[in-house]
């Protein structure tokens, strides 16, 4: 799925966490790729930068979350 650019002055929070949720997802699948090609070979790394993923991917759903809330206030303020 691919974003369309927003003609904002600024970028948007949510657009900019989608997008680092769908690179921690490209690095899931990397390092899946790696895992069936190497075996144990370099698991700790990989252990280690799948943590990595599910952290960014907590943390920029956190983000679309907020901004979310945010929208919707903006909206009671201005209605």
């Amino acid at each position: 799925m691919a974003i369309s650019p927003v003609n904002f002055p600024y970028p948007s929070p949510i657009v900019t966490a989608v997008r680092a949720i769908q690179e921690a997802n490209k690095t899931v699948a990397d390092v899946a790729q790696n895992v069936a090609e190497n075996g144990a070979q370099g698991l700790v790394e990989d252990v280690v930068t799948l943590k990595q993923a599910e952290l960014a991917v907590k943390a920029n759903a956190e983000v679309i979350r907020t901004a979310a809330e945010l929208e919707d206030e903006v909206i009671d303020i201005l209605a």
